[in-house]
């Protein structure tokens, strides 16, 4: 639920005893179902496991209002049975976004404070940035869910995993240097929060020859907070919040730390010239900040209206 687009909300709220819904895996976290039932008329559950996290005697039937079906098997050979009865498309990803109908909705603030970058701008143009053999990884940070919610499809060029459950702040970090001592020559970013940075800022030099490409949404603030705290707990006094964070200069520390260091330009103008560098193949790893302003609201957090009034906190 974070990260999705306006379209793919409404279908999820659409969802009634009509439906079926085919899950690969099943995913019973707060952050995904808020801990709601699925009210599809039938839930069919592939999985390859026959204790999965969260189950009861093995199953999910309690995280679903009306029929539950489960399937443990070889994913992969289920899979290829399933699709055989589904529609064949000939359609392929395309490489440019724009001839795709957007599928949100909402009209989202452009406006920013001077130093700071439009986050829609910067992300539509590192859209025609990836290149093939390309990994990313989202951080617990703005970046989890304004991503996604505006690029909307998959990109051809690079796949994205995101790391938000549990909201393991720093996780995305750990996960870009696993993927890159599994491969080398994976093109390997990570985009995290100048909070993030907090849990693993003193670890960086150890990974300074590993050729990774590190993103900071530096908004000088947990993001999240900003954001989310008006709707948990409106009429609380900003002050309280305690989400205010003394600003880096992470050029600096990365320089510092033996890394490459770039900060992105109000204006986009030097982007390319960064993308460039992050594609040379040079071992020497590349730190990024990019300079945010916590007031523009991209991707929605479906969770924060679970969060209000009675609720457990």
């Amino acid at each position: 639920m974070f990260g999705g687009n306006d379209r793919a909300l409404e279908l999820w709220k659409s969802i009634n005893e009509d439906d079926t819904v085919i899950t690969i895996g099943f995913d019973p976290y707060e952050y995904v179902l808020n801990n709601k039932q699925i009210q599809a008329g039938y839930v069919w559950h592939l999985t390859n496991l026959h204790r999965p996290y969260g189950h009861k005697n093995g199953e999910f039937q309690h995280r679903v209002a009306f029929k539950y079906r489960k399937v443990c098997s070889d994913i992969a050979l289920v899979i290829e049975e399933v699709l055989k009865y589904l529609p064949k498309t000939e359609e392929s990803l395309p490489s440019v976004r724009k001839s795709l109908p957007s599928l949100n909705t909402r009209t989202l603030n452009r406006k920013v404070h001077a130093d700071a970058v439009d986050l829609v701008s910067f992300y539509e143009e590192l859209e025609h940035c990836w290149q093939p053999n390309s990994i990313g990884f989202d951080d617990v940070c703005m970046a989890y869910k304004d991503r996604p919610y505006l690029m909307q499809r998959r990109h051809p060029n690079i796949n994205f995993y995101s790391m938000y459950h549990g909201s393991a702040m720093g996780g995305a970090f750990g996960l870009g240097c696993g993927a890159k001592l599994a491969n080398p020559r994976l093109q390997t970013f990570i985009f995290s929060g100048d909070g993030c940075w907090r849990l693993y800022g003193s670890a960086i030099a150890d990974a300074s020859r590993m050729g990774l490409r590190l993103f900071i949404m530096n908004n000088s603030c947990y993001g999240i907070i900003e954001q989310g705290a008006p709707l948990i707990i409106p009429g609380l006094d900003s002050k309280r919040y305690h989400s205010h964070l003394p600003n880096i200069d992470f050029v600096c520390a990365a320089k510092a730390h033996g890394w490459y260091g770039y900060k992105v330009k109000p204006d986009l103008s030097n982007l390319a010239e960064i993308m460039d560098a992050c594609y040379s193949y040079d071992s020497q790893s590349i730190l990024i900040e990019v300079p945010v302003d916590a007031t523009q609201i991209i991707g929605m957090n479906p969770r924060v209206q679970h969060l209000q009034g009675d609720c457990y906190l």
